[in-house]
C-alpha cells in the first residue's frame, strides 16, 4: 500500500475593475504546489468556476493527467 503524497493549494478569486471597483468575475484560479527539496514548487494551475469545489477540480486534473491511481492529501494554504 502506497502512502498518500501531500499537495498544497491556494485559491484566488479572479477580479475585474469596473469604474474603480473590483468585482469578482465568477471564476477562480487554483494553484497547486508540491514540496521539493524542502521548498514549495508550483506544480499546476487550474481556472474554474468559483462555485465548483476546489478539491474536486484538483482531483479531476490529477485523474486526467495520469495520477488517477495515486492518492493525495490536499491542504489549502
Amino acid at each position: 500500500m502506497s502512502s498518500k503524497k501531500t499537495i498544497y493549494y491556494v485559491v484566488e478569486k479572479e477580479l475585474q475593475d469596473i469604474d474603480e471597483f473590483e468585482v469578482t468575475t465568477g471564476w477562480k484560479t487554483i494553484t497547486v504546489y508540491k514540496i521539493k527539496k524542502k521548498k514549495f514548487k508550483q506544480w499546476f494551475e487550474i481556472e474554474a468556476n468559483k462555485n465548483n469545489n476546489s478539491e474536486k477540480e484538483i482531483q479531476t486534473w490529477l485523474d486526467n493527467n495520469g495520477f488517477e491511481k495515486k492518492e493525495f492529501k490536499m491542504i489549502i494554504l
